[in-house]
């Protein structure tokens, strides 16, 4: 994260395959990945991470710019895109 050029967002999405809104998240985050120049995307298992977390925070997206978070989302679902 530190080490990207500071004009480019990093998405970090954190999730677990047996949660469908971090299924239905990572659809939509391919799709964005695909369309963005100025953006990296990266999904990372959760459980992984962090072998204690609390599922019920994902799926979790973190949004970086210049090495620094900008953006912290728990819990971020489908209806928080409409």
């Amino acid at each position: 994260v530190d080490t990207i050029d500071p004009r480019v967002h990093f998405i970090v999405h954190l999730y677990e395959p047996s949660i469908r809104d971090c299924v239905k998240l990572n659809s939509m985050l391919e799709r964005c990945a695909s369309l963005k120049k100025y953006a990296k995307f990266v999904k990372l298992r959760a459980l992984d991470a962090k072998p204690n977390m609390d599922c019920i925070v994902l799926p979790t997206v973190m949004i970086y710019r210049g090495g620094n978070l900008e953006q912290n989302l728990v819990r971020f679902t489908q209806k928080e895109l409409v």
